[in-house]
């Protein structure tokens, strides 16, 4: 018998198919079945090789043994008179059928039913990958070939204190790189992120979007300076320059390098400086390294932004202008100093304005093309209400000083009504390329979505921030307002826990974290923060007033708020928010002859129909209970007319019109024009999302829900929100009093 003919009775040829079709089948549902539990081409291939493997033992097996009644024997032991290798090779021939059968149905549903959602899952991840891919390009196409990030020197001095000293020398020559317009350059707080990074220059490039890295190092050794810095291509990692100064320790000295290098920097990247920017490059601030050293120690303070570090920078740079009178810059140090105090509430008002307002004119009587000292005399006419002035100032800080992050951000918020609709949002965008990694501008940029109806977008700029700059405390003021905004009183408190935490110091935070006590009627623990305002920063401060003067309200007082603004201090009611408290608290009183006198202090063009785009809509003061004042007064048609304005421009106005605080506007507008049922619809809508929950006790219930107070809907509406203040009260009663360690 032949070798073939031998094969065939042995069934070794069917054992042979049959494992192949079987194997087949075995391939086809792993690779159908392993994707669904997310394994990737791995086991399906281990399990083609496994099975390649088994063919051959599988051969020799079916040659060497054979099948029989009495089970499996060796072949050779088997008599073939009663070999029964027929019967077996035709039930051989049933299963190969049946498992070709089962392969067959197993790659059409493959085929048909898995293919196409596969094909569908496989498109939209190569078009996600594709949309990542563009987005990198893209971000890519934006490296400015004339772009450039300063990172952090390094002090290599003996003495550790020296590194204020260093980290000055890094911020000066960002400063003069700055005034050079044909440069991007990133501004000190992103850049001082990667102080001791591990990150590769690419890496860093990638981060800041720059084309260009300069790193350096700064030794000083009694009279002697050495400065070492490197220009690196972010793309190549490459040098592109270097140099060593090795010079006496002279403020001649100092400032001469850091023009040097700024102007090399400048060359390397084949930026021209006007003859304008050349002298502001080489400009020498002081002669004095005393007062120098003050300058440097004061940024250094200034840059903590907390009240003590405040305190600090404003004594160095008071006593820089001390040993140098004529330092421009020193007297810009004081005017920001007291700016950023006043923000944390840690100056009172008026000295805050006497100093600023001083020191922000000195420092431009001493030098005209001082971009940070517009900025400064910015901040002081936005303060007391000169928004053009203001924005004057801010344009000629950006003209002298073209990649100043910070005037960037300080217009977006000098912009009002229809241009801050149409700019601020990319003028911040501006200031965060300029200074991607700051904290400052990020919770700007997240406060301008809150206010284009994006608060979930602005949540995670916040959640992010939290994580990226822990310390940083007005993160969480802003994330709370967001969650008081939503009626999620006590997790708004846990942050404002938090913020004062961070900053002890701020009689600001503290009044801030009042106001979901003051929203859950706990009024015994907004009298205990205004004792602490009060001893953190004495007696007539304005916090405190502020707080004193909402619990009056919140507790349904408007005669006795009335009395408490009466006995404030002869300065302080020449300020226009004092009017603006009159008239709200003569509205609650529901004195309306008293509460249109205010108004006309507030806005005195009220009367005149062709101011209102400019004195309410382009301000940003589109709020309707001013045209209810007027028709509760007497001033009926001018009263309806303008409430017809506000509620046109509102509804023009999607941006501000989305945010609750817009919708709430809109809904009091219908109210008073005595639309009840789309007030009530807005309303309801409102509760639904807990906005009218944590803004219900504020400054009181507002006069004009007596229009509907008998309205069973209204009376529904006043259930849910007091159900609600009550959980939200019993959440914040277990968090414990403030300054204790929340559960």
């Amino acid at each position: 018998m032949s070798f073939f003919a031998e094969l065939k009775r042995r069934n070794v040829i069917r054992v042979g198919a049959a494992y192949v079709v079987v194997a087949w089948l075995l391939i086809q549902v792993a690779e159908t079945i392993f994707p669904l539990f997310g394994f990737g081409d791995g086991p399906a291939r281990l399990v083609v090789v496994l099975l390649a493997i088994g063919f051959v033992p599988v051969l020799v097996v079916s040659w060497a043994f054979e099948i029989t009644p009495e089970g499996v024997k060796r072949e050779r032991e088997v008599d073939r008179a009663h070999s029964i290798t027929a019967q077996t090779g035709k039930k051989l021939d049933r299963v190969i059928m049946a498992v070709l059968a089962a392969a067959l149905a197993v790659f059409a549903f493959d085929k048909f039913v898995l293919d196409p959602q596969r094909d569908a899952d496989i498109t939209e991840s190569a078009a996600q990958a594709g949309a990542e891919q563009a987005r990198e390009e893209a971000r890519l196409s934006m490296f400015e070939e004339k772009s450039v990030a300063v990172l952090p020197f390094v002090n290599r001095s003996e003495k550790k204190e020296d590194e204020y000293f260093t980290d000055g020398m890094h911020d000066e020559l960002l400063t003069r790189l700055s005034r050079i317009s044909e440069l991007k350059v990133i501004s000190r707080t992103s850049v001082m992120k990667f102080r001791d990074t591990d990150k590769t220059i690419p890496e860093i490039a990638r981060e800041l979007a720059v084309a260009a890295i300069l790193e350096g190092g700064v030794q000083r050794s009694g009279n002697q300076v050495r400065i070492n810095v490197q220009l690196i291509n972010a793309h190549s990692d490459e040098h592109l320059w270097a140099e060593i100064y090795d010079r006496e320790l002279t403020t001649e000295n100092l400032f001469a390098i850091q023009s040097e290098i700024s102007t090399a920097i400048a060359e390397s990247l084949q930026a021209t400086l006007s003859p304008e920017e050349r002298d502001r490059v080489y400009d020498l601030p002081t002669s004095s390294l005393e007062a120098y050293n003050h300058y440097l120690r004061g940024r250094q303070s200034m840059a903590s932004r907390t009240t003590e570090g405040l305190r600090r920078a404003l004594g160095e740079f008071e006593q820089a202008t001390e040993i140098d009178p004529e330092f421009a810059l020193g007297w810009v140090g004081i005017a920001d100093a007291v700016h950023l105090l006043f923000e944390h509430g840690g100056i009172d008002r008026f000295e805050h304005q006497a100093l600023h307002k001083e020191a922000a004119e000195k420092a431009l009587a001493l030098n005209d093309q001082l971009g940070e000292a517009y900025t400064s005399l910015a901040f002081y006419y936005l303060d007391v209400g000169e928004r053009e002035k203001a924005k004057t100032a801010i344009l000629k800080a950006i003209e002298l000083n073209p990649n100043y992050a910070q005037a960037y951000h300080w217009y977006a918020n000098i912009l009002g009504g229809q241009e801050r609709d149409e700019k601020r949002l990319s003028v911040l965008y501006k200031a965060a390329q300029l200074d991607p990694l700051s904290s400052v501008i990020q919770v700007n940029l997240a406060g301008e979505l809150v206010r284009l109806g994006r608060p979930e977008d602005a949540r995670h700029v916040y959640q992010q921030l939290a994580r990226t700059d822990p310390r940083f405390a007005p993160t969480y003021t802003f994330l709370a307002d967001i969650e008081m905004d939503y009626g999620r009183i006590a997790e708004a408190a846990r942050l404002y826990r938090k913020a004062v935490e961070l900053d002890p110091g701020s009689g600001r935070t503290l009044q801030m974290a009042a106001r979901p006590y003051l929203a859950v009627g706990d009024f015994e623990t907004v009298k205990k923060i205004i004792d602490q305002i009060d001893e953190l920063l004495g007696p007539d401060n304005e916090p405190a007033a502020k707080l004193r003067w909402d619990l009056l309200l919140a507790q349904s007082k408007p005669q006795e708020s009335v009395e408490y603004l009466d006995s404030f201090p002869p300065a302080w009611k020449k300020l226009w928010l004092i009017d603006w408290a009159y008239m709200w608290s003569w509205m609650h009183v529901g004195d309306f002859e008293k509460s249109r006198e205010y108004l006309l202090k507030v806005f005195p063009h009220v009367t005149e129909r062709e101011q209102w785009q400019q004195q309410f809509a382009d301000s940003g003061n589109l709020y309707c209970p001013f045209a209810g004042i007027l028709i509760r007064a007497g001033d009926t048609s001018l009263g309806h007319d303008l409430l017809d304005f506000f509620t046109e421009s509102l509804e023009a106005r999607e941006t501000t019109a989305s945010t609750p605080g817009g919708r709430e506007n809109r809904a009091l507008c219908y109210l008073i024009a005595g639309s009840y049922d789309q007030a009530l619809e807005i309303f309801s809508e409102l509760v639904a999302q807990g906005h009218l929950i944590g803004h219900w006790s504020f400054q009181g219930p507002q006069p004009w829900w007596e229009l509907i107070r008998d309205d069973p809907r209204y009376l529904a509406l006043v259930g849910r929100i007091e159900a609600a203040l009550a959980e939200q009260r019993k959440l914040l009663n277990e968090q414990g009093p403030l300054g204790s360690s929340a559960p």
